[in-house]
């Protein structure tokens, strides 16, 4: 949550929406809330967009590469 705060990001925001395990816990759903969102990121990993950086109270998903830019 804290990285959330961070990016400036909503859970959904962050998720690799290409992985199996998207469709298969049906996070495409509107219902679908926050803490489930954060529940299917600790328990399937492979579903957070990477790489995130972080610089101080910042941070963002560095796809592409040059959004790193944005933090200097």
């Amino acid at each position: 949550q804290a990285l959330l705060v961070k990016l400036e990001l909503k859970p959904a925001a962050i998720l690799r929406d290409s992985e199996p395990e998207y469709r298969q816990l049906h996070l495409d759903r509107p219902d679908t809330t926050d803490a489930a969102v954060l529940d299917a990121i600790a328990r399937h990993p492979v579903l957070l967009q990477r790489p995130i950086v972080v610089h101080g109270a910042r941070a963002v998903v560095a796809r592409p590469p040059e959004k790193v830019l944005e933090l200097v």
